[in-house]
C-alpha cells in the first residue's frame, strides 16, 4: 500500500503537490492499494492521535518542540501498518529514546546545499524507537 498523507496547513510540501503525486502514482499503483490522507488539519509533521502538541502546532519555520509531531486525532504509523499488515495488536506504551538523525548523508548534492540554507548545518530527521505493535 502507499499512503500519502498531507496536511492542510503544510507550507512546505503543499497539498496540491501531494494530489498531483497521487495522480502520477495512479498511473502505477493500484487505486484499492493508493491512500490518500488530505483531511487534517496537520503542518509539515507527522500525525498522531495523542499527545500534547495540537494540530496544526508548529509555524512556519518553527522549532518548538511541536514541529516534529502533532495531535491531529490521526494516528498516521497505525494506518500504514494496518494497510501493509491487518490487525494490529493493541498498542503497548514506547519505552525508547528520541533520536536526531543527520538527513544530509542521504540528499544528494546540490539539493543538499538548498536544504542546508532552509534547515542549517544540522538538518535531522527524528525517529522514535519504540516497541511497535507486531501484526497478529
Amino acid at each position: 500500500p502507499v499512503v500519502l498523507f498531507s496536511g492542510k496547513n503544510d507550507f512546505l510540501v503543499l497539498l496540491e503537490v501531494m494530489r498531483e503525486t497521487a495522480a502520477q502514482l495512479s498511473a502505477f499503483v493500484p487505486d484499492k492499494n493508493l491512500y490518500r490522507v488530505f483531511n487534517t488539519s496537520a503542518g509539515h509533521v507527522w500525525s498522531l492521535d495523542h499527545g500534547e502538541c495540537g494540530c496544526p502546532s508548529c509555524s512556519l519555520g518553527g522549532a518548538n518542540k511541536c514541529c516534529d509531531v502533532n495531535n491531529c486525532h490521526y494516528d498516521l504509523s497505525g494506518d500504514v501498518l494496518r494497510k501493509a499488515y491487518g490487525n494490529l495488536r493493541p498498542r503497548v506504551r514506547a519505552t525508547g529514546q528520541l533520536h536526531w538523525v543527520d538527513q544530509h548523508h542521504y540528499i544528494p548534492k546540490p539539493a543538499n546545499s538548498s536544504v542546508a540554507a532552509r534547515g542549517g548545518p544540522t538538518g535531522h530527521a527524528s525517529l522514535l524507537f519504540e516497541d511497535f505493535a507486531h501484526p497478529q
